[in-house]
């Protein structure tokens, strides 16, 4: 499977700019329209409605974003 993808990625990369974004967005259209995605994004929307509901009610506070980035990648080491 991989050397498949290897040979498509080769081949997408060797087209024209304009095709290459012709293909980027039926390749986003088709993820958009997987069900298995749908049910992702509604599962990411109700996080982050929980994430809001529990900041405006003062449970969670704010960070800097350099600072949410530093730590985010501390735990990646």
């Amino acid at each position: 499977m991989a050397s498949n993808i290897d040979e498509i990625e080769k081949k997408a990369l060797n087209l024209l700019t304009p095709d290459r974004g012709i293909l980027i967005r039926k390749l986003i259209l088709s993820l958009e329209n997987d069900k298995e995605n749908l049910d992702v994004e509604k599962q990411w929307i109700d996080e982050s409605n929980r994430r809001y509901a529990d900041f405006s009610e003062g449970k969670t506070k704010d960070k800097p974003f350099q600072d949410a980035l530093r730590e985010a990648r501390a735990r990646l080491k």
